[in-house]
């Protein structure tokens, strides 16, 4: 998102000419991503990372120097296993610094998960809801009435035909031409070349949606991120989009998006 779209909305202490001496050192705090980045179904963390760090570098270039506050990542790969994605929550929940979750991707992982960091009270986005009585679970995604599937179209090449998405290419996002270049071109950078993948933007909304919270948690100041239109109710995203999309072997094709 361009950096001109964006507001920090906070006071300068200016007064008669007087400007007040404030710390030079910046306040750092971490956000969690974990995701499979081994076995099977690393693909998703590759279509992953990338975008988080991107919305990470974007906080930085806009707000970290006026606001004093460094995000930092932390991530660790589950595989999509629940014994894995339990061990892996346990580290970021032992992490003081840690102020915010972003996964889990896949269910088992998540359902393994989620009820240890609501335990401890770490707020966590993610795609795949098992619960958010608690108010610490934002879920981004949706369910839909057939299983959507959540791996890269890549892998599903032995079995063409149509499928539900709970992302979407940036071309297909509803982004301007502007945004779209932003993203590819940023998480080009992280991934070394390679394109984004269906969860890639998802992930990249669900970062600023975790950044946004530790700035607001941490100094109690709200920012302008490109999620600002997406509402939030009850712990879940209002009208959240699934896709659903043609894979020929080749070629990936929007069929339509699922109200």
């Amino acid at each position: 998102m361009p950096a001109s779209k964006w507001l920090i909305v906070f006071a300068l202490p200016l007064a008669m000419g007087w400007v007040g001496c404030v710390s030079t050192t910046p306040q750092v705090v971490k956000i969690g991503l974990v995701a499979p980045f081994e076995g099977e179904y690393r693909q998703l963390g590759y279509d992953i990372v990338p975008a988080v760090r991107l919305a990470l570098r974007d906080y930085t270039a806009n707000y970290a120097d006026d606001l004093g506050l460094v995000v930092e990542l932390v991530a660790y790969d589950d595989r999509c296993e629940a014994d894995l994605a339990q061990e892996q929550a346990r580290k970021l929940l032992v992490d003081d610094s840690v102020v915010g979750v972003i996964g889990h991707f896949c269910d088992q992982a998540t359902a393994a998960a989620l009820p240890l960091y609501v335990e401890y009270g770490l707020p966590v986005v993610t795609l795949h809801p098992q619960d958010t009585s608690s108010g610490l679970v934002t879920v981004w995604g949706r369910t839909v009435n057939e299983s959507p599937l959540h791996i890269p179209a890549e892998w599903i090449g032995w079995n063409r035909g149509s499928f539900v998405s709970l992302g979407a290419l940036p071309s297909d996002s509803g982004l301007s031409t502007d945004d779209v270049e932003h993203f590819n071109a940023g998480f080009a950078v992280g991934s070394l070349g390679a394109e984004p993948g269906l969860l890639s933007y998802a992930a990249y909304e669900m970062a600023w949606l975790a950044i946004q919270q530790a700035v607001q948690d941490s100094i109690g100041l709200s920012i302008e991120t490109p999620i600002d239109d997406a509402f939030i109710e009850d712990g879940r995203r209002l009208e959240a989009p699934a896709y659903r999309y043609q894979w020929d072997g080749e070629s990936l094709e929007l069929i339509e998006v699922i109200p």
